[in-house]
């Protein structure tokens, strides 16, 4: 039974990532939802309801429904990061508009958490120079700048540019 669920889980996210892509939002909530309910109702693995909760938050936020997101990008992080096997990828973009979200009403002291929570979950499953971890480090930098706090923000910042220096650039994820 969780193969015919994990195949119908994948039908509705495909569809609601392609029209997510397109523009289509209703749709794309719509098969994102269901995506969710699939993942939710059989107990499919927390990547397929992590994946699910940030799509889903994703057509909201397109659509002008920020709180709604926001609520869905808790989860969503709080689900990834409870996963033993974690995309890297969707953990780090998860964070960055979550934190993103909370520093955009002025909440740096929200935003300070998830991003050092994910850095550190991404540093311990994929290793300290990865490229997912700059934009989570240039955040966290950002934070410490604006707290008058040079000395933290340097030290960030300085991470992740020796990421970016030692890896291609078209490799670094930007977000």
């Amino acid at each position: 039974m969780q193969t015919v669920s994990l195949t119908l889980w994948s039908n509705y996210f495909d569809v609601a990532s392609t029209a997510l892509k397109s523009g289509h939002l209703y749709t794309a909530e719509t098969m994102f939802a269901a995506a969710l309910a699939e993942a939710e109702n059989f107990d499919l693995c927390g990547l397929q309801q992590a994946a699910s909760l940030h799509g889903l938050a994703c057509a909201y936020l397109r659509s002008g429904r920020k709180a709604a997101s926001e609520m869905l990008l808790r989860k969503a992080f709080k689900v990834i990061c409870q996963t033993d096997y974690v995309n890297i990828e969707d953990l780090r973009s998860i964070a960055c508009l979550l934190a993103d979200s909370y520093m955009e009403a002025g909440e740096a002291s929200k935003a300070m958490p998830v991003l050092k929570v994910a850095a550190g979950q991404i540093d311990r499953r994929a290793g300290s120079d990865v490229p997912a971890l700059v934009p989570l480090l240039n955040r966290i930098a950002l934070i410490y700048s604006r707290c008058k706090r040079p000395a933290k923000a340097e030290m960030y910042f300085a991470r992740a540019l020796k990421i970016e220096t030692t890896l291609a650039p078209s490799k670094v994820a930007r977000i």
